[in-house]
């Protein structure tokens, strides 16, 4: 998956409104640090951040891959 912190940041709030999970940042610069300074646990528990891939429209773009994540079927790596 490549998205920007802020759009982590809406999806984070998107399920807070639904109930599905509490939300700890107040803001998308506050994920952002947490994130990076969350790096090695993360990459403890399976999953490999490459931070600032690639610039869309001013925006960076990280990538987060969790190893052995099975893709739905008929979904290759890269679509959405």
């Amino acid at each position: 998956m490549t998205a920007s912190t802020r759009e982590l940041f809406q999806a984070f709030r998107a399920l807070e409104k639904t109930g599905r999970m509490d939300c700890p940042y107040k803001s998308t610069s506050q994920m952002g640090a947490e994130l990076k300074k969350s790096e090695a646990v993360l990459h403890g528990a399976g999953w490999r951040i490459d931070r600032n891939v690639k610039k869309v429209r001013g925006s960076r773009k990280h990538t987060f891959i969790r190893r052995g994540c099975v893709l739905p079927a008929g979904q290759e790596r890269g679509q959405k």
